[in-house]
Parts: C-alpha cells; sequence; structure tokens
C-alpha cells in the first residue's frame, strides 16, 4: 500500500483531509470495501486452468486422476480448518473459568469433532462413488 493510500484511510491525519487525490480513482476504491476488480489476466488464466482441466478430463485416467486431486485437496483443507478450529475450542477450554464454560467449551469440542468428521467423510464417499461412477 502506497503512502498516499495509507494516510487516505486515515481519519486522524490532517495531511489526509488537506491533500486531495488527484486522478480518477481505481476501480477498487470506487467498491465498498477491499475488493479486488477482476483483470484481464485473470480471465486469461482462468481459460487456460479450465482448458487443462477439460483435456485431462478426456481420458478416463485422467478423470481419476482429476477426482482424486480434488478429493484430497478438499480432505486437506476440511481437515486444516477442522484442526484449527479444535485448537481454538482446546484453549477455550483452557481458559474457562466456570462449570458452565467448561461444560460450553467441552459441547463446542464435541461439535467441533463431530462436524469435522461428518463433512471429511461425505467429502471422501463422494470422492469414491465419483470414481466408481467413471470406472466402466
Amino acid at each position: 500500500m502506497t503512502e498516499d493510500a495509507e494516510s487516505s484511510h486515515d481519519p486522524w491525519n490532517p495531511e489526509a483531509i488537506a491533500t486531495p487525490k488527484l486522478g480518477r480513482p481505481s476501480n477498487g476504491e470506487r467498491f465498498s470495501g477491499n475488493l479486488i476488480p477482476m483483470r484481464l489476466w485473470h480471465l486469461l488464466v482462468f481459460i487456460a486452468a479450465f482448458g487443462v482441466i477439460l483435456t485431462i478430463v478426456r481420458d478416463q485416467v485422467g478423470r481419476i486422476a482429476l477426482i482424486v486431486f480434488v478429493t484430497a485437496l478438499g480432505e486437506v483443507i476440511i481437515g486444516t480448518t477442522a484442526v484449527m478450529a479444535l485448537f481454538q475450542t482446546i484453549g477455550s477450554l483452557g481458559e474457562a473459568k466456570g462449570l458452565f464454560a467448561h461444560a460450553e467449551a467441552v459441547a463446542t469440542t464435541t461439535l467441533v469433532l463431530i462436524i469435522g468428521t461428518t463433512i471429511m467423510s461425505s467429502v471422501l464417499f463422494v470422492g469414491a462413488w465419483l470414481i466408481q461412477v467413471t470406472l466402466p
């Protein structure tokens, strides 16, 4: 972030109020929040990746490899997210002061374990089902 952009967001900086920005606002400044606009190269990368995926899917071995890769990637992402949520709930168990806070932390930890296991098992079974459907 440039110095001008950084000072323009600080309401306590008198230089940001006194110095107007010259030129038209960028696409990111037109939207509320910190949205990143889609550029032409984003579209080209998306089209190239989509073309590679369609080329891989034409062959049966490529189809199975793509299913296994996407399933494994989903398992890694969901597993990492579940472990991070589990660390937070175990931390809340350590910070609990009263009996109700301990019961709430144990219930939250149990819920995280059940939901994480359910989602990961579902993704695994969907991947296995897709492989069974793909094979002749």
